[in-house]
């Protein structure tokens, strides 16, 4: 999956959970846990860090190798984990190296957290 498409899949979980109901809706398909594109602006703590991290590690892997691409400098990645996201960074852990990546302002919450990682993504080349 290209990047612009990794972008499409954030945004159109997002709609699809939005059509789902509340922030209190599980993780789309069914799972047991809830989706970091569908959970109620909740403060940014650890616990949330974790939560979107797991979210987008299993479901959207080729984003998080773009952010360590473009916005880390790390052009020949092929692998990356997000490792936490806090008010002010992300941090990636790309084929055994931790980087950080800066966001353009201060995160308030997870809601704005999505809405940042997303712009992020859309905002990558073709």
């Amino acid at each position: 999956m290209n990047e612009a498409a990794a972008a499409g899949s954030l945004c159109r979980a997002e709609a699809e959970g939005q059509k789902h109901g509340s922030g209190s809706d599980q993780y789309l398909r069914g799972s047991a846990q809830r989706t970091f594109a569908t959970m109620a602006a909740d403060p940014l703590t650890a616990a949330v860090s974790e939560r979107i991290c797991k979210h987008m590690n299993e479901d959207h892997a080729e984003a998080v190798v773009a952010y360590a691409r473009h916005y880390g400098g790390m052009t020949g990645a092929r692998a990356a984990r997000l490792l936490r996201v806090d008010a002010l960074a992300m941090e990636l852990d790309v084929e055994g190296q931790t980087l950080r990546v800066a966001f353009d302002h201060a995160l308030t919450d997870s809601e704005d957290a999505h809405r940042t990682l997303v712009a992020m993504l859309r905002a990558l080349p073709s």
